[in-house]
């Protein structure tokens, strides 16, 4: 077998490992949409952290607080 031939195999089995074997349930994508929103509003609480923190360590020129 030839070595692209035998790659785009290995390819197509990790695909297919990745993909669930079942559709999800309105539940199961409600239930993802929701973790997805908790992981996306904690990034942005640790953003806004680094940002007041780093706007602490370094104040603008001209800014007066």
């Amino acid at each position: 077998m030839p070595i692209f031939a035998s790659r785009l195999d290995s390819q197509r089995r990790i695909l297919a490992s990745a993909v669930p074997s079942h559709s999800p349930t309105t539940e199961e994508l409600l239930k993802r949409a929701e973790d997805l929103m908790k992981d996306f509003n904690a990034a942005v609480d640790a953003l806004q952290k680094r940002q007041a923190e780093f706007q602490t360590e370094h104040p603008a020129f001209g800014r007066y607080s």
